[in-house]
């Protein structure tokens, strides 16, 4: 049920950026660290269950899978800024700053310097999460997700640095927007995968229920069972703790065919949702026509703009990219079962 966990956690970050309300906020930083975790996990089972390392396929598919709908994203929000471009500079401060041509090349490429950069034009204000991710799975690829021995000394480089981090006082912004800060929660990633896959990490049902539950009430804890700022300090370690026997416990989740589809529907949604919350919020800010740019109504205003554009997105997705990931995976799963049925020299 994964694709469930990255619907609500996409709905999550939409949460809190469209509602507007300081409660909210933590929610956000608390599903980007979650994401981290569980794609790290995700992305090591396809390194060693499907593509074997083999660099051409994995990161063909890994651009197939982001690139396209996030170049679409991009150009329906281009779309939106230069037909309403006061009303947008106004909902969204980083589309009034002057485009340039190099501007537009970095927000293609996904640059990671543009998502740091003040005073300069973004197409998707999140699209710095996608950045570091993609750095990510460059140390997946190259160290981490290779044994776990690497896998540790990944977790052990990341958890000095955020610790250092501390010790220095940096602020959270700092440590949570970084590529340095996603190493830890990627490693994790990594280690629970090949705890599993050793049978050294078994989640049984009860368990899993446990790890659920303390892990949604530590999700909504602040300002309510903690206090304020909980959320950037022992909250946000011990969400990263509780999210991996989650991860782990809903990856393993057998379901019935119908649910299987409708986790599907929603892991399909969950990216599109994340590039086009802020495209879909101008939307519902449009609608209507109220100087708040922020607030519970923009929210419940801005998703059924969100769904849609999102749906369009995902069901483009399906039909023009996703037949041709599906053969470079089954080719890569057929050479690796090629390989394993050659004789031993």
């Amino acid at each position: 049920m994964t694709g469930s966990f990255r619907f609500f956690l996409a709905v999550s970050v939409v949460l809190s950026h469209l509602a507007g309300s300081s409660y909210c906020q933590h929610i956000g930083y608390y599903s980007v660290s979650c994401f981290f975790i569980l794609s790290s996990y995700a992305m090591t089972a396809a390194l060693h269950e499907c593509y074997r390392f083999d660099a051409k396929s994995f990161w063909l598919n890994r651009f197939l899978r982001l690139g396209p709908t996030y170049l679409a994203a991009c150009l329906l929000t281009f779309v939106a800024v230069a037909i309403f471009p006061l009303q947008s500079a106004s909902f969204m401060p980083r589309w009034g700053f002057p485009a340039t041509f190099a501007d537009i090349v970095e927000n293609l490429l996904v640059v990671p310097i543009v998502f740091f950069r003040a005073n300069q034009f973004i197409f998707i204000e999140p699209a710095w999460s996608l950045s570091v991710e993609i750095i990510m799975y460059g140390v997946l690829f190259l160290l981490v997700a290779r044994s776990p021995a690497f896998a540790f000394y990944g977790f052990a480089l990341g958890f000095y640095l955020h610790l250092v981090a501390t010790l220095r006082a940096l602020s959270f912004d700092q440590i949570y927007f970084s590529v340095d800060g996603a190493v830890m929660g990627f490693s994790i990633g990594a280690l629970a995968y090949f705890w599993r896959r050793q049978s050294a990490l078994c989640i049984p049902p009860l368990a899993a229920v446990l790890a659920l539950g303390l892990w949604m009430i530590n999700f909504f804890a602040e300002g309510v069972l903690a206090p304020a700022n909980y959320a950037i300090g022992a909250g946000f370690y011990f969400n990263i703790l509780l999210t991996t026997p989650v991860v782990v416990a809903l990856a393993e989740m057998k379901t019935g065919p119908i649910l299987t589809r409708v986790d599907r529907l929603h892991g399909d949604l969950s990216y599109p949702i994340y590039l086009v919350q802020w495209l879909g919020g101008f939307a519902g800010y449009m609608l209507l026509a109220s100087p708040a740019i922020r607030g519970w109504e923009l929210f419940f205003a801005s998703v059924a703009p969100i769904l849609l554009i999102a749906g369009a997105l995902s069901w483009l997705q399906g039909v023009f990219v996703e037949p041709l990931r599906s053969t470079i995976r089954q080719g890569a799963t057929e050479a690796r079962a090629g390989a394993a049925m050659q004789p031993a020299e």
